[in-house]
C-alpha cells in the first residue's frame, strides 16, 4: 500500500525531556492510494510479504519449495523465469539442494545461494540480526523473486534472539524480512518445524512463539503425510490474509536418476496429483483416517434409506457424532450423494443415488417384512440412524481399532 504525505497533513512532536525524537505523520484515508496484493505462488505464496511452510522432518517441505523454485525458474506460473536466492543450514546443497533442483527440472542459472564469508577459507551462514543488512542489500541488488530460509529459527543468532519472545522475533528478524520482501517485491518463504504439541489449534503446532513467527506471517501452509497412500504428501493452507484459503494439494514423491560423478543417484522430486478435502485440523487431529470415511458413507447410506433429508438436519447429526468435514465430504462424493433445492425458498436436501436408493429401500423393506413376522410383542424397528446409537458405534469401532 503506497502512501503519498501531503503538506497539510499535521504533524505532532514528541518532546520528551524537550529533546525531540520521533514525528507522527496524521494521513486521511481519501489520500491514500489503494493497491491488491499478487500472489507469485497462486493463492498461496504472496508477493513482497512472508509465508511459511511447516511439517515434520521428512514430510516433504524441502521438497515443496525445491519444486517451487523449478517452477520459478521456468516461468510455470505466467511470469517471466525468476531469480531465487536460497540459504538452508540443514540440508548440503552440493549433496540434496542442487541434486533435487536438478531432479525437478530447475533452470539452474536462476537459483543463487547465500553465505556469509567469515575468514579467508572459512564459510559460514547468515544470522539474524546480525546478517540482516547485508540480506537487504543482496536481495535488492539481484532483484529476486523469492528468497527461501530454511529452516527460519535456525538462522538466529540464540545470543541475541529466543525463539519464544514476540518482541525479539518481530524486532530483530521478522520485521526486517517482512521490510526487504516488501521494498523488492521477493517473497519471503521460511521453513518451520513442528513442535511436539498433540493438542490445540493448528497455527499452534509451529515452533517458537506464535506471536512472534505464525503472527507476521500472512501465508501458512502446512505438508503433511497423507493418511491414504505413504508415498503422498498433502499441502494444506492453514492462515491466509489475502482471502479464502485455497484448497489441499496432494503430492506423490517420486524417484528421479542423476548422474553425479560417474555414478547414478537416486533423489525425490514432488509429483503434482491434484486437489484434497483434507484441512489441516483433520490431518493433525487425525480425522482423516480411513476408518473415519468409512463410517460416514455407512451414515448417509442409513440415514438416506428412506428418501431424502434436509442437508441441515443431516450435519447436526453429524456434529453428535464429532464427524469431520474431511469425512463428510469424501463419504460425499465416494457416494455420489446428490444435492437439491427442496423448493423455491427452502433449503438443500441430501439424497442418495437413485440406483443406491432402490437397493436400500428394497433392503430395508425385507427387513421391516422379517421383523414384523418374528415379532412377537408388536414392537416396531426403526431404520433411522440415531445419533445417540451413532455415537455408541463410532466410540466402539474406536476402542477395537
Amino acid at each position: 500500500m503506497k502512501v503519498q504525505p501531503r503538506t497539510s497533513q499535521r504533524i505532532h512532536t514528541i518532546s520528551p525531556n524537550g529533546q525531540p525524537r520521533r514525528k507522527l505523520v496524521i494521513t486521511s484515508a481519501i489520500d491514500v492510494e489503494e493497491d491488491v496484493v499478487d500472489f507469485l505462488v497462486p493463492n498461496r505464496v504472496p508477493r513482497g510479504e512472508l509465508t511459511l511452510i511447516a511439517g515434520m522432518p521428512g514430510d516433504g517441505k524441502t521438497l515443496w519449495w525445491i519444486e517451487i523454485v523449478a517452477c520459478l525458474t521456468r516461468g510455470d506460473f505466467g511470469d517471466p523465469p525468476a531469480d531465487v536466492l536460497i540459504t538452508s543450514t540443514e540440508d548440503s546443497i552440493r549433496t540434496t539442494i542442487k541434486p533435487r533442483l536438478r531432479a525437478a527440472d530447475a533452470v539452474l542459472a536462476h537459483v543463487k545461494f547465500v553465505s556469509v564469508k567469515i575468514k579467508e577459507d572459512d564459510v559460514g551462514q547468515i544470522r539474524f540480526p546480525d546478517d540482516i543488512g547485508q540480506l537487504a542489500e543482496a536481495v535488492e541488488q539481484g532483484d529476486f523473486r523469492l528468497l527461501v530460509i530454511d529452516p527460519l529459527l535456525g538462522h538466529i543468532n540464540t545470543r541475541l534472539i529466543s525463539a519464544f519472545k514476540d518482541e525479539q522475533l518481530r524486532e530483530h528478524m521478522m520485521t526486517p524480512l517482512a521490510r526487504i520482501a516488501q521494498a523488492n517485491d521477493c517473497a519471503v518463504l521460511g521453513v518451520m518445524h513442528f513442535n511436539k504439541r498433540s493438542e490445540g489449534l493448528a497455527l499452534q503446532r509451529v515452533s517458537g512463539s506464535q506471536g512472534g513467527i505464525t503472527g507476521p506471517a500472512r501465508s501458512v501452509l502446512f505438508m503433511m503425510r497423507s493418511p491414504e497412500e505413504e508415498e503422498q504428501r498433502v499441502l494444506a493452507h492453514v492462515k491466509s490474509n489475502y482471502g479464502k484459503k485455497a484448497a489441499s494439494l496432494v503430492y506423490e514423491v517420486e524417484e528421479h536418476m542423476l548422474e553425479i560423478k560417474e555414478r547414478m543417484v537416486s533423489h525425490p522430486h514432488l509429483r503434482y496429483v491434484g486437489e484434497a478435502n483434507y484441512s489441516a485440523e483433520d490431518l493433525l487431529a487425525g480425522f482423516a483416517d480411513p476408518g473415519r470415511v468409512r463410517e460416514a458413507m455407512e451414515f448417509f447410506q442409513v440415514e438416506l434409506a428412506n428418501g431424502p433429508r434436509p442437508s441441515k438436519e443431516l450435519r447436526a447429526a453429524a456434529k453428535e457424532v464429532e464427524m469431520s468435514d474431511y469425512a463428510w465430504n469424501t463419504a460425499k462424493k465416494k457416494l455420489g450423494i446428490v444435492a437439491r433445492k427442496s423448493d423455491f425458498a427452502g433449503g438443500w436436501e441430501l439424497s442418495l443415488p437413485e440406483t443406491t436408493l432402490r437397493v436400500r429401500v428394497r433392503r430395508v423393506s425385507e427387513s421391516r417384512s422379517h421383523s414384523s413376522h418374528s415379532s412377537m410383542d408388536g414392537g416396531q424397528h426403526s431404520s433411522h440412524y440415531s445419533t445417540k446409537n451413532a455415537k455408541n458405534a463410532t466410540r466402539v469401532r474406536r476402542k477395537t481399532r
